[in-house]
């Protein structure tokens, strides 16, 4: 099982123009999913440093993985989602997960 946090913020066009979220908050600081099941979360996320530079066993807990939503017309809101790691096995897991569903 992986153990992993989830981090949200919502953008007005207003905030966008000065680079800061109306909302910037935890969704759940402690979920826990398999490894399958990581492979679809992570699907179409950004992780926050370059997968490229690194090998796996240099991967650590800093690491997060972001999914950068559509704007929602009603509201004319963005939300991003971001999954963090609890801890450097976890981060592993997560990055291995995020190669194979990229």
């Amino acid at each position: 099982m992986i153990n992993y946090s989830i981090t949200h913020e919502v953008y007005t066009q207003e905030d966008l123009e000065i680079g800061e979220p109306s909302i910037a908050e935890f969704l759940s600081q402690s979920e826990w999913d398999e490894f399958r099941d990581m492979i679809k979360i992570l699907e179409n996320t950004e992780p926050s440093q370059d997968p490229f530079f690194f090998e796996d066993s240099d991967i650590n807990e800093n690491i997060w993985f972001t999914y950068y939503g559509e704007m929602d017309y009603k509201t004319g809101e963005y939300e991003n989602r971001n999954y963090h790691p609890a801890t450097k096995r976890d981060a592993r897991y997560m990055f291995k997960a995020w190669k194979m569903g990229n």
